[in-house]
């Protein structure tokens, strides 16, 4: 493994342990990202009664929960024309019952933070409602309520359940503000660690059946593309999205020089991104160098080698990238050392590279000094 592999594996492995790499000043969540209310998707209830005369209760337990949360108005419901479409979208591709994974993809497909899904059983003179609160992004179940009320007594029985519910709704989400943390950089984490076990950058993993699962360098690019969609503000998320879009183009080259290029040129502006996030971070810098020096950029790959070399002058890659930028540059001394800086540091590479540059050193010379 590369240096450069190896220090985005601790790049993105970051993300788990420190949810923002930005500098001090970003380490808090975004005050006003986190003033836009959160969204609820509200499912209809399943009556567990067979009887016809009982199925409308379980469109009244959600209309009951639905009520409760727009006239408490700090969270937002997700519009029935939009949930239906979702709804709709994942019954073509599903066969069978919904299950608690399948409404939790529909919230995930409305940008819900919340799914309230739930059951009716009348008996008797009795009917029970349970209604259970999950997080979309974390995937966890926050809150299982359970309300036994007289039949005649349902709409109380809404009351009571649609107000438990909607407490832990809103005490789970101070207790995310508090704890300085926000469902984008939670979904972010979570995308990212998605899109990890479809990068043949990272080891091969397994689905929650404990199946493998293929590597699909196409579908890793999509899920980054969908983080950085979450949240343009991490640096981790737009490094990741450039490093993928680097190698993307980098296969395509050969079969697609135009569409190369497009995809080479959106990854220098996620790195860039990247690294006005995060300045410190040498990896970032040295790939936008690697990603400037394809493009023909020269000047500015040295730039962002010397970046990378002033954060860590040990770091081998920079000094091995920033030897070819002098190379390309004209600049044959200060390749030179640059190279021997790379090739003392371990740098395979760096052996054919000096040859490269005394070679062009010496056709210098015998142009400056051409014999008779």
């Amino acid at each position: 493994m590369t240096s450069l592999n190896r220090l985005l594996l601790l790049s993105l492995a970051c993300l788990v342990a420190l949810p923002a790499l930005a500098p001090a000043a970003h380490a808090a969540p975004d005050r006003e990202r986190n003033k836009k209310a959160p969204v609820v998707a509200i499912f209809p209830f399943k009556v567990l009664n067979k009887d016809d005369k009982f199925q409308h209760l379980g469109e009244g337990a959600a209309e009951a929960i639905i009520n409760k949360i727009v006239n408490d108005k700090a969270l937002r419901i997700v519009e029935e024309s939009q949930l239906d479409k979702a709804i709709n979208a994942l019954a073509r591709n599903q066969s069978g019952a919904f299950e608690e994974e399948s409404y939790l993809t529909i919230g995930q497909m409305v940008d819900a933070r919340y799914v309230v899904i739930g059951s009716v059983q009348v008996a008797g003179e009795q009917v029970a409602l349970n209604g259970r609160l999950l997080e979309v992004e974390t995937r966890q179940l926050l809150a299982a309520e359970r309300v036994v009320k007289p039949y005649n007594d349902v709409l109380g029985g809404y009351d009571e359940l649609a107000a438990r519910l909607l407490s832990k709704m809103t005490f789970h989400l101070a207790q995310r503000v508090a704890g300085g943390d926000s469902a984008d950089e939670i979904a972010v984490r979570q995308l990212i660690e998605e899109a990890k076990a479809f990068d043949p950058m990272f080891p091969p993993g397994t689905d929650a059946g404990g199946k493998p699962i293929g590597k699909d360098p196409g579908k890793a690019l999509a899920i980054y593309n969908k983080a950085v969609l979450r949240d343009p503000k991490n640096g981790v998320a737009q490094l990741a999205l450039g490093h993928a879009q680097s190698r993307a183009s980098a296969t395509l080259a050969s079969t697609d020089p135009t569409r190369a290029q497009n995809v080479l040129k959106d990854a220098v502006e996620h790195l860039r991104t990247a690294t006005k996030i995060d300045g410190g971070n040498p990896f970032a810098w040295t790939e936008l160098g690697r990603c400037e020096g394809r493009l023909g950029n020269h000047s500015m790959a040295k730039v962002a080698f010397q970046r990378a070399i002033d954060i860590d002058n040990n770091y081998v890659a920079a000094h091995y990238g920033i030897a070819i930028a002098h190379l390309n540059l004209g600049e044959l001394p200060a390749a030179r050392a640059a190279a021997l800086k790379a090739q003392q540091s371990g740098e395979a590479r760096a052996g054919d590279l000096l040859a490269n540059i005394e070679q062009a050193i010496a056709a210098q010379k015998s142009k400056e000094n051409p014999t008779k």
